[in-house]
């Protein structure tokens, strides 16, 4: 129950036409944060130690499970009394681990772009190597088909001409 509190309070939820005190101040607050948190957000740092340590300060709760809520992990941390500086500090922390980690992420992705590309090279001259051994397969199993067939129909016809020269063989001796 103090957890729909907290939501309703972050959201500025209105149920009814009488406000409550906290329903009141609770768009003046997401008012004035936002406006904080703009003010408050940290450059994410050029030095490399400043970045590590900021993805380092990053809590174990987010790297436990792929399914992480982070949303909601977030708003359960929150106090019973909210305090505007806190939730100020707590989201521009939040937003320059973000940037650290999309920082990180975008330089993994473009130190590894040359072996990426290397091994999609590899992989549509693969596909090329599979369709063309495809269709040699096909095409031998037509040959294939049509050879059985040739030989269906000669053994065929030696048979019965072997028949033909026993029935022949047999009129002879009567």
């Amino acid at each position: 129950m103090a957890f729909k509190q907290k939501l309703k309070s972050l959201m500025g939820g209105r149920q009814e036409s009488l406000q409550s005190p906290i329903e009141e101040t609770a768009s003046d607050i997401l008012t004035v944060g936002a406006a904080v948190m703009k003010s408050k957000i940290e450059k994410v740092p050029v030095n490399p130690h400043e970045e590590q340590e900021i993805i380092d300060g990053i809590e174990d709760q987010y790297y436990n499970n792929e399914i992480f809520d982070t949303s909601l992990f977030e708003l359960q941390k929150l106090p019973e009394i909210l305090d505007l500086e806190k939730i100020a500090k707590d989201s521009a922390k939040l937003h320059t681990q973000l940037q650290a980690v999309s920082k990180r992420v975008s330089e993994l992705i473009l130190q590894n772009h040359p072996a990426y590309a290397t091994e999609l090279q590899r992989v549509m001259d693969l596909q090329r190597t599979l369709r063309s051994a495809g269709s040699v397969c096909l095409n031998g199993r037509r040959q294939l088909a049509h050879a059985r067939e040739s030989f269906t129909i000669a053994s065929l016809g030696l048979l019965a001409n072997y028949r033909k020269r026993q029935q022949l063989m047999g009129l002879l001796k009567s």
